[in-house]
């Protein structure tokens, strides 16, 4: 049985769709975006200010820091690093040639596969190399690079 409040040619904003027309939807949806990354806008900025006055974000929720601290040992620690480290260069690219076979598998198409290697041939470094060497200007230097800005003031946290 279909539903009589919604339209199913607009789906569920089908009832909305008969009073307000299609300008009128969008300028309501920009107005509610433009809300919530104002609303997260001034949070972030609450949270610059801790971050600057050195109190750090723990004058947020200092029981919830508190827990979290609790909850720290070797193997946790030890386990989130791994999982972090999925993200590098190694573990996303196992990651992805995982999914991409399985597509390939699932699909029965080699779509998936020409997909990434368009892909991976676009984020070669030899155009960019070519290019450097070109304009005669080679790798930049290896030296680690050391924040100095006082714009954020990123301090580690030692217990």
């Amino acid at each position: 049985m279909t539903s009589t409040r919604t339209s199913p040619r607009f789906g569920p904003l089908g009832s909305l769709k008969r009073y307000f027309s299609s300008n009128t939807l969008l300028a309501i949806t920009a107005s509610v975006g433009g809300l919530v990354i104002l609303g997260l806008t001034a949070a972030s900025a609450g949270i610059y200010d801790a971050v600057a006055e050195k109190d750090g974000i723990s004058g947020l929720d200092q029981p919830a820091l508190n827990q979290v601290i609790a909850w720290r040992t070797p193997l946790a620690n030890h386990l989130w690093t791994g999982f972090t480290h999925l993200g590098g260069a190694l573990g996303m690219t196992l990651i992805a040639g995982a999914i991409t076979l399985l597509m390939v598998w699932r699909w029965r198409s080699l779509t998936p596969l020409i997909l990434m290697i368009i892909a991976v041939a676009g984020r070669s470094p030899s155009p960019e190399s070519a290019r450097r060497s070109s304009a005669g200007r080679g790798r930049h230097s290896v030296t680690p690079y050391h924040r100095t800005s006082t714009r954020f003031p990123f301090r580690p946290v030692t217990r």
